[in-house]
């Protein structure tokens, strides 16, 4: 009403920019940035009717440096930059099924959008729910040919010669590519079908190399080595719980994303030595899902008998088992497994696991100090 602007036209808008998804709440990352461009929205609710839990969220999080010391050795030895390569005779699978991905129905068209408006009415006597018609939208986003071309390469690696080959084929064909379907849309349809593909065909097929580029600043130290001061919570979870870590843990504040990391975090446990969150996008393992991979949790430990330090990598996922995970979940542990079964190979050991819902972290480092 502020703003003149009809109400289904304002949610297409907010999602469309990133600040809310499909259910109507707040994008975390996006929070500051809703409110600043949307002041209207900070108002909605009196003062002193809402407690925020995370009212600190936003300030920075400390790090410890003595912490970060016993930590040093294994983060340098993650944040090493790896390139992923193919095996040789993939690359005629590849131009066969990019052949095959641009004729499959629904690649190439525009978005389309609808919205929908529910209202909770009472007739005196009880409440019910009515819903009315929305509104539909068509959205186009053109592109210009060649940067509907990059931007495929840029996410799927296929070389920009052998895309504008299979689109030249595919006019021939169709006598035509209508210019409004080069666009986002159909973009991001090739990039995903590829996506899938790769996954399905190229689980045993690629190798990991590290280059000789020295490591530049990380997201916990500067480019000359040392550890920063402060991270961003954001980088770290999207939650915070009052309290203190253990003097064990990397930082000196509760941030997580699940309630399966904030009971890592709150785990004191005896053969841990040090502990802490990997701050998000911080390794960037290559996987064969167009998408880098970063864990959550990396740990020092020390054996049962005291002799010997490990150092365990744990990817937590909150859910009960392997079973429900999607596809692309799946390919990228299985690229981390590979990722530091390479490390092993040059050098430097780290035990990766995986943790759900049903096993602590705990039972995960007996079982490893155990070994």
């Amino acid at each position: 009403e502020q703003r003149n602007v009809d109400s289904s036209k304002l949610f297409f808008e907010l999602g469309s920019k990133g600040y809310i998804g499909r259910h109507g709440e707040i994008i975390a990352e996006k929070r500051d940035a809703f409110f600043a461009e949307y002041p209207e929205f900070i108002s909605g609710v009196g003062s002193g009717k809402v407690t925020d839990v995370n009212k600190n969220r936003r300030a920075p999080v400390r790090i410890r440096k003595a912490v970060y010391s016993e930590l040093k050795e294994l983060w340098e030895a993650i944040t090493q930059k790896y390139y992923l390569f193919y095996d040789a005779d993939l690359s005629g699978d590849i131009s066969g099924a990019l052949h095959v991905i641009l004729r499959k129905n629904g690649i190439f068209g525009n978005v389309s959008l609808d919205s929908r408006r529910e209202e909770i009415v009472s007739d005196g006597g009880q409440m019910m729910l009515r819903e009315d018609t929305g509104v539909s939208y068509s959205l186009q986003r053109p592109l210009p040919y060649n940067e509907f071309l990059k931007r495929i390469s840029r996410q799927t690696s296929i070389p920009i010669l052998i895309i504008h080959e299979e689109m030249r084929e595919l006019a021939a064909e169709k006598g035509g590519i209508p210019d409004e379907y080069i666009n986002e849309y159909s973009a991001v349809n090739i990039v995903q079908s590829f996506a899938d593909w790769r996954i399905e065909n190229t689980q045993s097929r690629f190798r990991y190399s590290r280059s000789g580029q020295p490591v530049a600043e990380t997201g916990l130290t500067y480019r000359d080595g040392t550890p920063r001061e402060f991270i961003k919570p954001g980088s770290i979870g999207a939650m915070s719980a009052p309290g203190t870590p253990s003097d064990k843990y990397l930082y000196d504040r509760i941030v997580f994303d699940s309630p399966l990391e904030k009971e890592n975090i709150m785990s004191d446990i005896e053969e841990v030595v040090v502990y802490g969150k990997i701050p998000r996008s911080s390794i960037s393992i290559p996987t064969i899902a167009c998408e880098n991979y970063s864990p959550d949790f990396m740990y020092v430990v020390k054996r049962t008998d005291g002799t010997k330090k490990l150092n365990i990598v744990v990817e937590t996922k909150h859910v009960e088992n392997k079973s429900v995970l999607r596809g692309t979940e799946i390919a990228k542990i299985r690229c981390a497994e590979k990722f530091f079964s390479q490390l092993e190979l040059d050098g430097y050991t780290v035990s990766f696991q995986t943790q759900f819902r049903n096993k602590k972290v705990k039972q995960i480092i007996e079982d490893v100090t155990a070994v």
